[in-house]
């Protein structure tokens, strides 16, 4: 399982962490600050990130039935990849209008889009938007070294290019076969674009879009390439059905995640997509950009051997997380959130809040003056997009100064701590205290 953690300001620090089958490593010194300066994103009954945040604010809850409009593809997708009709989907937090796509836009003929796999297409567009969110966009950006960095699970996309396969078998795959490859998500950016830089797929599963913010970050500080767009997507043709979750034992019987709750009994899954670009905090200052947030730190480790493959280590997480606050340099009694993986499973949330108490008894003795909050409530878990609706999450926190409430946590799982921890639930809408000048989220 490997573990992220990003320190976060601007101020925040930002930190979580994620299941994942691969490992990965990363050290504690003094890192340059990397600038977020553009943001894009869509999810469950959210068109962009404003939407977003005001589902986030008002404890909106996205998991619905499968949507009308995509009823037609997802069944047959369905019946071909699984046998299972929508009879069977489970509540999710599914997207809208997957389909429509401004082809012309993107230099992509009709046919050519029909048959792109919409991870790709919808990737395309969120990147697109992340960066004229940033304010740049056509001939501004052959004056950057670019990379891209997506992270993604090629696991989950097989569905569409079976489904093409089916439905167009003369034209499979002459014209379709890039449109359905994970790894072209990335490439697909960079051709339109025509960047020149790294262009990379992560997979850690769980992890891999913060693992990817990670590896840009560090060419960002290396010097070798001057910006980077970083983003992640997870759409599925078919209805979200019985699979891998069910047969780990880690799905929810309700079909909702209840992060910290005594309800809580796994995880619920959802679909989603978002992106953003990154520079050194020093050449952003330098070219006037817009600066979102700062991460000051961030790291990567591994599990080790522990009781099963995809069982978490609380000490490894507690080392990764106060490792990356020293090097983020800051004032632990000064975090005031915590966003939490926060799957909802009866062994994964005990575990991970007892490691971010560990992490916080290393540095304070206080109690209850850290908030700790988890996104999958709201939006189900997003597997390889997790880590990266959070980060989204944080930054319109930051922007906000404003704590959200992580919904359908009523009573606490008696097997978490909170009282003798660092740590309180942010389970209603509150101010970020005030006096805070700077707000640090861990």
């Amino acid at each position: 399982m490997t573990v992220g953690a990003m320190d976060f300001s601007a101020g925040p620090v930002f930190g979580a962490r994620s299941d994942s089958e691969s490992s990965g490593s990363g050290g504690f010194g003094t890192p340059e600050p990397i600038a977020i300066i553009g943001a894009a994103g869509r999810f469950a009954l959210a068109a962009d990130l404003e939407e977003y945040w005001a589902n986030l604010r008002y404890g909106r809850n996205g998991h619905r039935r499968f949507p009308g409009d995509r009823a037609r593809a997802g069944a047959r997708a369905a019946r071909d990849k699984a046998g299972a009709g929508l009879g069977t989907s489970y509540p999710a937090g599914y997207l809208d209008d997957i389909a429509a796509f401004d082809h012309a836009f993107f230099e992509i003929s009709f046919r050519e889009a029909c048959l792109m796999d919409p991870n790709q297409r919808i990737f395309l567009e969120e990147a697109y938007r992340a960066l004229e969110s940033a304010g740049y966009t056509g001939p501004a950006l052959r004056d950057f070294d670019t990379g891209v960095y997506v992270g993604h699970s090629a696991d989950l996309t097989a569905a569409y290019a079976d489904f093409v396969r089916d439905e167009h078998p003369t034209v499979f795959p002459e014209i379709s076969v890039a449109g359905n490859m994970s790894s072209v998500i990335a490439s697909r950016l960079a051709y339109h674009l025509d960047l020149r830089g790294p262009c990379v797929v992560v997979d850690t599963a769980c992890s891999s879009s913060l693992v990817a913010v990670h590896i840009a970050s560090e060419a960002l500080r290396s010097g070798q390439i001057r910006m980077a767009v970083v983003g992640s997507v997870k759409v599925s043709i078919a209805p979200l059905g019985p699979g891998p979750d069910d047969e780990l034992g880690i799905r929810s019987a309700h079909h909702q995640t209840r992060t910290f709750d005594a309800a809580a009994d796994g995880i619920s899954s959802g679909e989603g997509a978002a992106a953003v670009v990154l520079k050194r905090l020093d050449d952003a200052l330098a070219d006037g950009d817009r600066i979102l947030a700062v991460i000051r730190a961030s790291a990567v480790n591994q599990d080790g051997r522990t009781v099963g493959i995809t069982a978490p280590n609380p000490r490894a997480q507690e080392e990764l997380l106060s490792g990356c606050w020293e090097a983020a340099g800051i004032d632990v009694e000064d975090l005031v959130y915590l966003e939490a993986h926060g799957t909802g499973t009866t062994l994964g949330d005990p575990i991970e809040v007892s490691a971010m108490s560990a992490a916080l008894r290393r540095h304070t003795s206080r109690r209850g003056f850290c908030a700790v909050g988890s996104v999958k409530p709201s939006l189900g878990h997003l597997d390889h997009l997790a880590g990266l609706a959070s980060l989204v999450k944080v930054v319109a926190m930051l922007g906000h100064r404003t704590i959200p409430p992580t919904i359908h946590f009523e009573t606490p799982n008696r097997h978490i701590d909170f009282v003798d921890s660092g740590l309180y639930v942010a389970d209603v809408l509150h101010p970020m205290p005030a006096e805070v000048e700077r707000p640090l989220c861990g």
